[in-house]
């Protein structure tokens, strides 16, 4: 009988670690996908700034802000940029 309770409660860890770990993949692909459409906002400002002095380095923290907030986030950033 305790084998028959070992078994079952072995497959309901398994069942809670996976949840966990498909939780935090899906968390992580949305923050990558975020930066990463960050990153692409950033480069079209810039292109579009390229002869004034707006210019933002692009790098992964300001993708990824600028991916969360999106156009407020490039405005949070040039705001902080011109200290």
């Amino acid at each position: 009988m305790s084998s028959v309770f070992g078994f079952g409660l072995g497959i309901l860890l398994l069942i809670i670690i996976g949840k966990i770990l498909a939780f935090s993949a899906s968390l992580l692909i949305k923050v990558l996908v975020n930066a990463l459409i960050g990153g692409v906002l950033l480069w079209i400002f810039n292109l579009f700034t390229k002869g004034s002095n707006l210019y933002l380095e692009i790098t992964p923290l300001r993708a990824l802000i600028v991916g969360i907030l999106g156009p407020l986030g490039i405005i949070a950033l040039l705001l902080l940029n011109k200290r």
